[in-house]
């Protein structure tokens, strides 16, 4: 059987990684970050919450004002079925976003394992690339980096508190606890026998300013060129 390999590549961001460390080099950074915002974003704006968010507003402004509406009258069951597929979207996108932020600031976003050379620093924060690169004897490449595993970051781990990351991405508290509620929905998706989504006025004013700050950063990387 013929098969046929689909390679759909964001615009201007096609480069060539022959091992996953040379993501850190200075001509792929750019190319390699905008990928990764590009290819969230798409996925954040194929949900079925986003392509329908007026009509959730709608009915759940509606259920809010007239207290004898039942919410099944409302027929938002399609959301509740979506909901899953929609969370796994979302959090991609946002764990995407992450570490276009990350490697656009200068950050390392691959795990890297303790090391005598690593003594001083505390792995569990973020990382310039440049000291990595440094303490590893070589400014120029992050070729054999000591301990750099081939994983990223998980969004389970950029979203702990102690990590310090939001420092560098200043997003929302609201919108963080938000996002770490979706991630706990995502992993369910191995044992998933029952459906649970809830939905208010308040996390349409979350998924609006998702949307918001995607867009701006969006315009923003567009503009800058590479």
């Amino acid at each position: 059987m013929e098969y046929f390999a689909l390679n759909i590549v964001p615009q201007d961001c096609k480069v060539n990684l022959e091992h996953y460390w040379q993501c850190y080099d200075d001509e792929n950074i750019n190319k390699v970050s905008r990928g990764l915002l590009l290819f969230g974003f798409e996925l954040f704006k194929g949900t079925y919450v986003y392509e329908n968010i007026e009509e959730l507003y709608v009915k759940l402004d509606k259920l809010y004002s007239d207290s004898n509406i039942h919410p099944q009258e409302l027929s938002i069951t399609n959301f509740a079925l979506n909901h899953m597929s929609d969370a796994i979207s979302i959090c991609t996108c946002f764990e995407n976003y992450f570490k276009y932020k990350l490697l656009k600031g200068g950050y390392i976003i691959h795990q890297i394992g303790k090391h005598k050379v690593y003594d001083d620093l505390c792995l569990t924060k973020p990382l310039k690339i440049i000291k990595i690169k440094n303490l590893n004897g070589n400014n120029k490449s992050t070729n054999n980096i000591f301990k750099m595993r081939n994983h990223t970051h998980s969004l389970s781990f950029i979203l702990d508190a102690d990590n310090e990351f939001n420092e560098i991405f200043k997003l929302p508290q609201q919108l963080i606890e938000y996002l770490k509620e979706l991630n706990d929905y995502r992993n369910m998706l191995h044992f998933f026998s029952t459906i649970t989504a809830n939905y208010s006025l308040d996390r349409i004013a979350i998924i609006k300013q998702m949307d918001s700050i995607l867009q701006t950063t969006l315009q923003t990387e567009m503009e800058s060129g590479l």
